[in-house]
């Protein structure tokens, strides 16, 4: 099964790393199509997309949040927010502005082949 991700950020070494991880699971007959876009100009999703993986530490990366929520072709796809420093205000932000699930970036790298398998 095709797992489309579609990130949101522009951290490079996020991005980098998990095109770097998204690449050894294709190699172990995984099919994944990944998709990165930056907070500044960004794009929406299809809707065929798997996963979207939204960088909270990015500037205006809640108003892109809720432009999401409130497209219809898109709004029913699941979104992960990452972030950088553990903050409570973050993670209230990021429920109540639509995110399914909220966690550390290093925590979604070290969960990113049982996430997308």
């Amino acid at each position: 099964m095709l797992r489309k991700l579609f990130i949101i950020s522009n951290d490079k070494q996020f991005t980098e790393r998990v095109n770097m991880m998204s690449v050894m699971l294709k190699k172990l007959n995984y099919f994944i199509d990944l998709r990165t876009t930056v907070p500044e100009n960004p794009e929406l999703p299809d809707n065929k997309v798997f996963y979207i993986i939204a960088d909270l530490d990015s500037d205006d990366i809640f108003s892109y949040i809720s432009e999401i929520r409130n497209n219809e072709s898109v709004k029913y796809n699941k979104i992960i927010g990452v972030y950088s420093e553990d903050n409570p205000e973050t993670k209230i932000r990021a429920f109540k502005t639509g995110c399914d699930t909220v966690m550390m970036k290093e925590e979604f790298l070290t969960l990113f082949d049982s996430i997308v398998k």
